[in-house]
């Protein structure tokens, strides 16, 4: 599963150090002359992410999620172009505002 799987949550766990939930977005695509096409698909998929949160999903589904902190965190093949980090601000914001943090990291690269 990918960004381009927009109504799937690709994969959550616990993370043992901080007991955070965090749901996982796997983001092969590339940046350049396709970043609008490229945020429509990331807006949809944390959209996808919010839902199962917010609904309470994420409960039914993974019940030891109950009470921990929530980030999703995107794992990207390529550093994001200026308008992907314009739009990942605005998204951290937001999901903020919900009580999640929103992580970003480069496959092989650091934690953001």
């Amino acid at each position: 599963m990918s960004v381009t799987d927009t109504n799937v949550v690709d994969a959550i766990g616990t993370m043992p150090d901080t007991n955070m939930v965090v749901l996982s977005i796997s983001d092969h695509l590339s940046w350049g002359a396709q970043s609008g096409e490229h945020l429509v698909l990331l807006q949809s998929k944390i959209n996808t992410y919010l839902r199962f949160i917010e609904s309470g999903e994420i409960y039914v589904t993974f019940p030891t999620s109950k009470g921990k902190p929530i980030a999703v965190r995107v794992y990207f093949k390529e550093e994001p172009d200026d308008m992907g980090h314009q739009f990942l601000n605005r998204a951290r914001e937001v999901l903020r505002g919900a009580g999640i943090e929103l992580q970003t990291a480069r496959v092989g690269g650091d934690l953001h």
